[in-house]
């Protein structure tokens, strides 16, 4: 006789109907943290394009790597610095082109070589980088760098001033074709297209998941700051050529000497350098990514490659810009599922932070140098000139007990979103491991 089987409850049926099966279509936290890890570390590491590097660094292939290596851990600490530095090469490779022009190229009687080509932004990012180095007998002895100060001296030559008022030598415009610097840049049309094509793809399937009602994690959103961010090194840094190992050798002329000499000054006054903490990010930025250059050295006379008010004030604002943007962009999480309301409150504080600091930071520098400007304007009488004075000092007592303050809550802010973001991981809602049915997107029968 066959057992007698109980015909199943239904409350055995409404267990069932509880009981969530895994689709394999869902994801989990590891495929979560590795598809936003490498996006941020594939383009932050083509988005950078460092300058070449000195004959110590070239020996050795560690040195070259740890030098990669370092610049790209400091364009995910402080990005907005890597945007200072591209934006300021950005213009100085115009300016560099448009002094080849008006100067080599222009109403003067050149050489054949010079008159009969033509500088693009390649050729002046390649300047600014370091692309060119002095030579003295085909041995090199220093590079022309953008803190190297020059200036066009007669028909086609012109003035290079390194580092020490005896390095000055004469010597001709170089004219190297687009092909030998390509030949010479490790960048790819492909690669970059690859990392392109990644970080589209990663913004379509976060705007997929909103407009599915799906959950975002916080750590998705620091992965799209950092793709905005890095879009904007993109864009400035497009024409300059990438991992560039060895400079154009340029003969040094030793029998030609300058017309004048190079003299030193005192540039504490200059308005465009403001106060202490406006000079502060520049040599922060010098510090951790270029070289520190000397401020002391002037140019000669006519045209020089130095770091113009232009470049100072743009690169500056659009430093401030993308801080601000860096922040606004994790201000998308702030009705976010979190662990606790306390990490909730800790993220809006630290978003609101990250996102004004570094607007306050550039009013502060702004109003000062806007104060000095007008304080050295003659045609501002005596009593207005006393009350520009009074209010450059309040700012600037104002700006010395705010900086230390707003530097450490910046810095604090920004490492606490990078924790968070990875501390939410542990207690997800349920949506953020669901996926896009990317059929309810793409028409079909």
């Amino acid at each position: 006789m066959s057992p007698v089987v109980d015909p199943p409850s239904s409350s055995s049926f409404e267990d069932a109907a509880h009981v969530v099966t895994p689709s394999p279509y869902d994801r989990d936290t590891t495929d979560i943290v590795w598809s936003c890890l490498a996006v941020i570390f594939s383009c932050t590491w083509a988005a950078i394009h460092p300058n070449v590097p000195h004959y110590g660094i070239r020996a050795s292939r560690w040195k070259m790597l740890r030098r990669r290596v370092l610049l790209m851990l400091w364009a995910i600490l402080v990005p907005e610095l890597m945007v200072m530095w591209a934006v300021r090469q950005w213009f100085e490779a115009g300016q560099a082109v448009e002094d080849y022009h008006t100067n080599a190229t222009g109403t003067m009687i050149v050489s054949k070589s010079a008159k009969s080509s033509k500088w693009t932004m390649m050729h002046g990012f390649f300047l600014v980088m370091g692309g060119y180095s002095l030579a003295v007998d085909g041995k090199e002895v220093n590079s022309l760098r953008a803190e190297d100060h020059w200036t066009t001296s007669n028909h086609q030559h012109f003035c290079i001033c390194v580092r020490r008022p005896s390095d000055i030598a004469l010597i001709a415009w170089p004219t190297p074709r687009v092909e030998e610097i390509q030949d010479k840049s490790k960048s790819d049309a492909l690669a970059k297209l690859l990392i392109l094509g990644q970080v589209v793809w990663f913004i379509l399937q976060l705007v997929a998941t909103f407009s599915s009602h799906l959950a975002v994690t916080e750590l998705e959103v620091v992965t799209l700051s950092y793709a905005s961010i890095n879009a904007l090194l993109y864009f400035f840094w497009w024409d300059k050529p990438l991992d560039v190992h060895e400079p154009i050798l340029i003969e040094r002329k030793p029998h030609d000497t300058p017309t004048s000499s190079p003299h030193y000054d005192d540039d504490t006054d200059n308005p465009r350098w403001g106060f202490v903490w406006g000079q502060l990010i520049f040599q922060l930025h010098a510090i951790l990514i270029e070289e520190p250059r000397s401020m002391s050295l002037h140019p000669l006379v006519l045209v020089h490659l130095d770091h113009s008010s232009k470049s100072e004030k743009y690169s500056l604002a659009l430093c401030g810009l993308a801080g601000s943007l860096f922040g606004v962009i994790h201000c998308i999480a702030w009705h976010f599922h979190f662990p606790s309301t306390a990490e909730k409150v800790m993220w809006r504080v630290a978003s609101i932070l990250v996102t004004a600091v570094p607007l306050l930071w550039y009013l502060i520098i702004s109003a000062t140098v806007m104060l000095l400007k007008m304080k050295t304007t003659s045609e501002i009488s005596g009593a207005s000139r006393w009350v520009i004075v009074l209010l450059g000092s309040l700012i600037r007592y104002i700006g010395m007990a705010l900086v230390p303050v707003l530097l450490y809550s910046y810095f604090l802010a920004r490492l606490l979103l990078i924790i968070e973001s990875f501390v939410s991981l542990r207690s997800l809602s349920p949506e953020a491991f669901q996926v896009v049915a990317w059929t309810t997107f793409i028409p079909h029968i």
